[in-house]
């Protein structure tokens, strides 16, 4: 029993060289034995009902399990196995040295009895790992027996490792769970200070069984406790600190999480899940951007990992916002230092870029007060750095904090000066807002004249102005607000009107979507210029890419027109790409009757032609038969006449 590494000489009961004589007695004597008379002389021990103690008992049934296990099984080994069994029950009653631990610790385990097993497997652990530190036959370290030194005298992870079935661990009560804790907390606690201790034993057994067990009975507080003991040996052990550092959290004990994550993802830099979590703490301290930094590369790592790119997008947002906030304050504060005619004169730079203020003369009425004023204006806004310009050509910019404004109020400043103009020839009732009567909620309540002034401003400008100002200032002025409105009032000639000149004047900035919607709101307009425009643009959309609502659409414009031939064409290619469509279905039954009404149209009016035509020729008939009979009659008076105009004398009178 005193010799801890049953491995290092084979089989130990079998074939052992034995030391004989005292402890401390340094005799030896190298004795030969053979299991099969060890097994014959316990078997008679333990059968003789001799009165023997519980503890011989114990250890003779100790040494017969040991022949069993290191002799070959017999023919009955289901036999075999039983009697085994039955001597470590044996074994059990007797005290335990802890050289039988192992096989103790297998047997408890077996017999559903965890709490036994973890004690007695822990008590060989510690045994074993000081008697092979201690024993008196350890040979000193060298060159020539580094292999056996290390078969025979250390200890190895694999010695602390305990399991036990999945089910098993599953099945145990609270009660249990925490028995087994306590069992294995107070051999830790014993044992802190001997660091060889914690790392050899109570770090592979955390491990392999502890962790496991505590996890799965939702021990947050057991493992944290336990970690950050074992972390204090095992310093480097990458699972221990996010163990620690996920419990911690789960405790929200966030400032001590905070430093056992940062801790572990010096030893895991690529742990995204480690980076998620940490991200989650630090938002909570407000740290945005390096919350934002860890959220990144956490989704750059596991870009599958649903949550944790969707808590990087929200993230991204929430920064986003807050620049946006940030950069709105900044605007709105600097926006506060502008005078009207320099908000006026943004929205005029805007629209017509320039590189200089005299480009914009053709812009404005020729008066001096007013150019002066806009090379004020021009020349303060450059001096604030409100306005840059890059190069002396290039067009004079405002800063991006500017353009929010630009596009929504100095707009309503040049709409303002817009719709005056469109009613210059107008005497009475003007229409004369200010430009804060030209926001979005006051312009959704406008009357229907004022809608009509507001889209003939709208129009006048959108023709004739710079592309870029068409599509930084009015386009989005469009997509915005007005297209909506317009849909809104039902005005739809006038929102064709403008898709109209966006789609012709900016082919290349819209959407393939608004093609689409120019083309639908034309195709209710019963005017043939917009019916024409609908088919124009329904064939531009589908150029793009088929579309059977659109070959759908297409069908009922040219079906409109009685081509119905074109109409069922397009409705074929519509049934094509959605064959289960019931209105395209409907639609080609409606063409179809169409086409079949218009064939017995043109036969009903063949039959009447031809009935025409034989009415005609039997009037013909007629006529000639009667123009024969009266051919004599005709040749009579045509003599007589003859004959009177022979006997009449002629005049040469002018009169005559």
């Amino acid at each position: 029993m005193a010799y801890p590494n049953e491995m290092g000489c084979g089989r130990v009961l079998t074939n052992c060289s034995v030391s004989v004589g005292e402890p401390d007695d340094h005799t030896n004597a190298s004795l030969h034995f053979s299991g099969e008379m060890v097994k014959e002389v316990c078997e008679a021990f333990l059968s003789a009902g001799q009165e023997i103690s519980v503890d011989r008992k114990g250890k003779l049934a100790y040494l017969l399990y040991k022949i069993y296990e290191e002799t070959e099984p017999s023919d009955d080994e289901h036999e075999t196995i039983s009697r085994m069994d039955d001597l470590l029950l044996i074994v059990a009653q007797g005290s335990l040295h802890p050289h039988m631990g192992e096989d103790i610790a297998r047997y408890y385990a077996k017999k559903r009895d965890i709490t036994r097993a973890i004690q007695a497997h822990l008590n060989y652990c510690q045994w074993k790992l000081s008697a092979l530190e201690h024993h008196r036959l350890k040979p000193p370290a060298n060159e020539e027996n580094q292999q056996l030194f290390a078969m025979e005298w250390t200890f190895s992870e694999y010695n602390a490792e305990f399991s036990c079935d999945q089910e098993l661990l599953d099945s145990l009560s609270e009660a249990e769970r925490e028995r087994c804790h306590t069992i294995a907390w107070e051999a830790l606690q014993a044992h802190s200070a001997e660091t060889d201790v914690v790392l050899s034993i109570f770090v592979p057994f955390f491990h392999s069984f502890w962790s496991d067990l505590l996890i799965a009975g939702d021990m947050n507080r057991a493992v944290v406790e336990t970690t950050r003991l074992l972390v204090q040996a095992a310093t480097d052990d990458k699972t221990l600190w996010w163990l620690l550092a996920y419990h911690l959290h789960e405790l929200e004990q966030i400032d001590e999480a905070e430093r056992a994550y940062r801790r572990y993802l010096e030893l895991a830099l690529d742990s995204a899940s480690a980076l998620h979590n940490l991200s989650l703490i630090v938002e909570e301290k407000g740290a945005l951007q390096e919350v934002l930094a860890l959220s990144q590369n956490a989704a750059a790592l596991s870009p599958d990992d649903e949550l944790i790119v969707k808590n990087a997008r929200r993230l991204t947002q929430i920064d986003e916002e807050h620049q946006q906030a940030q950069q709105k304050q900044e605007g709105t504060t600097l926006w506060s230092r502008l005078t009207d005619s320099q908000k006026w004169l943004l929205c005029l730079m805007k629209l017509y870029p320039s590189a200089h203020w005299s480009a914009l003369l053709p812009r404005i009425k020729q008066d001096e007060h007013q150019l002066r004023q806009l090379q004020e204006d021009w020349e303060w806004l450059l001096a604030q750095g409100i306005c840059i310009q890059s190069e002396a050509e290039n067009p004079v910019r405002a800063v991006l904090l500017l353009e929010p404004y630009i596009h929504e109020e100095c707009f309503q400043y040049w709409l303002v000066v817009e719709i005056a103009r469109v009613q210059v020839r107008k005497k009475k009732n003007l229409w004369l807002p200010a430009a804060v009567e030209l926001g979005d909620e006051q312009l959704a309540d406008l009357s229907a004249p004022q809608r009509d002034l507001m889209q003939q401003a709208f129009m006048r400008q959108i023709a004739q102005v710079s592309l870029s100002g068409l599509e930084q200032v009015y386009l989005r002025f469009y997509r915005r607000l007005w297209k909506g409105l317009l849909i809104k009032w039902e005005m739809y000639s006038q929102l064709m009107d403008s898709c109209e000149i966006f789609l012709t004047r900016l082919p290349s900035v819209m959407t393939r979507q608004e093609m689409w919607e120019c083309a639908y709101y034309a195709m209710d307009l019963s005017d043939y210029i917009y019916q024409t425009r609908a088919e124009k643009w329904y064939k531009a959309y589908l150029e793009q890419g088929e579309d059977p609502a659109a070959y759908h659409n297409l069908s009922i414009i040219y079906k409109r027109r009685k081509g119905y031939q074109d109409a069922l064409q397009m409705i074929e290619q519509a049934l094509r790409l959605a064959p289960e469509n019931s209105n395209s279905l409907k639609q080609k039954a409606r063409i179809q009757e169409a086409l079949q009404q218009e064939e017995e149209r043109r036969q009903q009016q063949e039959l009447e032609r031809q009935k025409q035509q034989k009415i005609r020729e039997q009037q013909l008939k007629s006529v000639e038969s009667t123009i024969v009979a009266h051919l004599g009659d005709v040749d009579y008076y045509k003599q007589k006449i003859l004959r009177t105009l022979k006997a009449t004398s002629y005049f040469t009178s002018k009169k005559a």
